[in-house]
């Protein structure tokens, strides 16, 4: 399962040299409809009613404390992700497989890669849930995924705007829950946690063979693309190139 990051420039060589790849909690992200939102199970009494709201509300800001997100795409061509996350057009686009980063695994991800497909809808999820959750879990520190909970996990984490569905989202969910400054691991895997100045960013370890391509924005100078090649020979290379007859993006042989 081969999925796609947009980074910029300096953000793919970083990657490339640390064998890290930053997950960010909600709250970070540009837009504020990502905020976990835990649904209260609805009940006819209004007295049990208004606890299972302020329970909710409680859960939600345990879960976006204690939860991380990668950010992947199912496609390396969109013009508009070029645009948005690539700085410009200036940045590259990572290829990862998913399995070789770990990102499939079910002990060490809340949401794997092969159950964090985001849905797109006009209105936020509501009402019953139509699962049965037989598995106890732990608000905010479980690590793993549980499959009996997925309908709570695509509700809370994995639900956006239909704006958004241009991106083709991927979602791969994390529990940081007890991760410090500097270098540590929990139950997620290693990880280092650092501060990027609007935001602290979880860096979870993956092998280096994990990153199977990189492609380079139409705007990349050669020197810089050459430079890249370089130091990273094994992995494939790519750039982007504007279509002259359509507005779309071919990626191409980088030399």
């Amino acid at each position: 399962m081969i999925l796609f990051k947009y980074v910029a420039l300096a953000t793919a060589r970083t990657i490339l040299e640390t064998n890290r790849i930053g997950f960010s909690r909600a709250s970070f992200f540009n837009d504020p409809f990502d905020t976990p939102i835990a649904t209260p199970i609805p009940t006819d009494n209004p007295i049990d009613g208004m606890f299972a709201d302020i329970g909710a509300q409680g859960k939600s800001l345990i879960w976006e404390a204690n939860t991380a997100f990668l950010s992947l795409t199912r496609t390396p061509a969109n013009a508009l992700m070029w645009a948005h996350y690539a700085d410009n057009h200036r940045g590259a686009v990572l290829a990862i497989n998913a399995e070789r980063a770990g990102f499939l695994d079910t002990e060490t991800n809340l949401v794997p890669a092969h159950f964090g497909s985001v849905i797109y809808s006009r209105h936020r999820p509501g009402g019953p849930y139509h699962s049965t959750f037989t598995t106890p879990i732990a608000v905010g520190a479980t690590h793993r995924f549980v499959l009996d909970h997925y309908e709570k996990w695509q509700r809370i984490f994995l639900t956006k705007p239909l704006e958004w569905a241009y991106e083709e989202e991927v979602r791969v969910a994390k529990c940081v829950r007890g991760l410090e400054p500097g270098y540590g691991a929990n139950e997620s895997g290693l990880c280092s946690l650092i501060d990027i100045g609007d935001r602290p960013l979880h860096c979870f370890a993956i092998p280096a063979e994990a990153i199977t391509g990189i492609y380079f924005g139409a705007r990349v100078s050669d020197s810089d693309i050459a430079t890249t090649v370089a130091t990273y020979p094994s992995i494939e290379h790519r750039r982007a190139r504007l279509d002259q007859r359509r507005f779309a993006i071919e990626l191409v042989d980088s030399v």
